[in-house]
């Protein structure tokens, strides 16, 4: 049998168990960008694409291109939810230019184009379709479809390749279903399932409750822990709408009183004051009204993407309640005015955030004599010092006489030069840390761990990646010290070290042993 008719044949068996199992029908969208070296210098709660997002306050247009008058009335009923939690409104218009245009083309999949994103596309071409709808589909349907696709023209990702999910795909059974109901070839499955954003798109959190997320049957992960369908918003969805797309913190103006409208707020990363202090510009352009001749002050506050203000620790960058700022006065000559990249500045070491990496996020506020004028989104990005690794974790081979062979597979950026070491650490599923009693593969307060030191060569270098194999480290089993004759369930896990600093930490390996 030849290789192709194999391949068939190993794919529709693999369908028909997954429909054996009584696997409904699911309806994905499909990720319109690419997900591999894409840049970002921002973090937030979730995945998104700060840099395609609408300017806070915004009115974009929608128009319709086909469909009847039911579906229109759907995505109207459904879209318009976003706008209870995000400062944004979508108008629906019948003629005329329109930033997002929609179809109904049940030949193509469900898409949209990302944020921004769309008004790249020249009209009249779509930029966003609903590729399922029918006559006899749900209101549940309508809802979470819609909901998703307008999560992506607001500048939203897919969850499930947030960089920090923990999904354990069963591969096979993947691309089974959906090259067999989908059509998709298997890179269009590694583009839409299993590819990841870059790490600067989330910062460290994971909904698997999100809007944004796919539905994943347990029959498609190994631990066969699925994720439900997603109707509706999740809070982490509204919360971060709310702040990408913040309601002013001021009722609204009265004739004649000072207010700040913000255009827009940009950062520039790794520049350099008068006293060549090395740290990051906040630019914002804004409107001021009413405020002629009145000494103002913009002020930027500094938060963890969590939420929490950072805490200052000097004095010198700071409120008078000792959270980290940067401030600068301004003062209008016009009754009117407008001001074009009126910037602060920070030195990084005044952020007061250790080594690591750090997801922050930043808002910029106007102020005139405790009155506040008005106050930007936030802007999320990524702070880097020291050692970084990216997703430590681990192959393990297991020789039934001998002995446990290990291959840690991690990145580290940032680390040239430097002497560091990785570590596993063996513990009883039962009973806790195993105990040394040899000296010869052990911490120093007596359990059993074994490790190898490392150098990296290179700013950014890659350990058991691709055909780059060979970092190691392996520990009989005799140095496991297990009683004889019985079947141990145990585990492992892998800690990466600077000096005393703990860097990274794997999840734990389990397995099974007799001695």
């Amino acid at each position: 049998m030849r290789y192709h008719q194999l391949l068939r044949l190993v794919v529709s068996l693999l369908c028909l168990m997954i429909t054996q199992i009584s696997l409904a029908q699911i309806h994905v969208c499909i990720d319109p960008i690419h997900t591999k070296n894409t840049p970002s210098n921002f973090a937030g709660f979730g995945v998104f694409m700060e840099s395609k997002t609408w300017p806070a306050g915004s009115t974009v247009k929608v128009k319709f291109l086909n469909g009847n008058p039911y579906f229109q009335s759907k995505v109207k009923q459904y879209a318009e939810e976003w706008m209870q939690h995000a400062n944004i409104k979508f108008l629906f218009v019948n003629s005329g230019e329109a930033d997002i245009r929609i179809n109904f083309d049940n030949s193509g999949g469900s898409w949209s184009n990302i944020g921004t994103d769309a008004r790249l596309i020249s009209s009249p071409k779509a930029t966003m379709n609903f590729g399922w709808f029918t006559s006899s589909t749900s209101e549940t349907e309508f809802r979470r479809t819609i909901l998703h696709e307008f999560g992506h023209a607001m500048g939203l990702l897919h969850e499930h390749q947030n960089p920090k999910a923990r999904i354990f795909w069963n591969e096979p059974k993947v691309y089974a279903y959906y090259i067999q109901s989908q059509g998709w070839s298997k890179e269009d499955v590694d583009r839409n399932i299993f590819s990841r954003y870059s790490v600067g798109h989330s910062n460290g959190e994971y909904d698997p409750t999100s809007i944004m997320h796919y539905p994943i049957p347990a029959e498609f992960t190994k631990d066969r822990q699925g994720i439900s369908l997603n109707t509706s918003l999740s809070a982490q969805d509204k919360k971060m709408i709310a702040e990408l797309y913040p309601f002013p913190k001021i009722a609204r103006p009265t004739a004649g009183q000072m207010v700040a409208t913000v255009k827009d707020v940009t950062i520039e990363h790794n520049a350099y004051n008068g006293d060549l202090q090395k740290g990051m510009y906040i630019h914002a352009n804004f409107d001021v009204d009413n405020a002629l001749g009145k000494k103002c002050r913009m002020i930027a506050y500094f938060h963890s993407a969590n939420g929490g203000a950072l805490k200052d620790k000097n004095g010198k960058f700071n409120t008078t309640d000792g959270k980290v700022s940067a401030g600068i006065d301004f003062t209008p000559i016009y009754k009117n005015a407008s001001f074009n990249k009126l910037s602060a500045f920070i030195p990084y070491d005044e952020l007061h955030v250790g080594s690591g990496e750090t997801k922050l996020k930043v808002t910029v506020q106007f102020w005139y004599s405790g009155q506040l004028l008005g106050q930007s989104a936030y802007k999320y990005f990524t702070y880097q010092d020291g050692l970084i690794c990216d997703n430590l974790q681990s192959e393990t081979y297991y020789d039934v006489n001998n002995g446990i062979e290990i291959y840690p597979i991690f990145t580290l950026r940032n680390g040239m030069g430097g002497k560091y070491r990785v570590s596993a650490y063996f513990h009883s599923v039962s009973h806790g840390p195993l105990r040394d009693f040899n000296n010869n593969y052990n911490t120093t307060d007596g359990k059993v761990a074994v490790g190898e030191d490392i150098s990296p060569c290179c700013p950014i270098t890659n350990y058991n990646t691709g055909t780059h194999w060979g970092y190691k480290f392996y520990i009989p089993y005799s140095e496991l010290h297990l009683r004889s004759g019985e079947k141990h369930q145990l585990k492992y896990q892998l800690i990466l070290w600077d000096g005393s600093r703990k860097v990274a930490t794997s999840d734990w390996v389990y397995f099974w042993t007799r001695v």
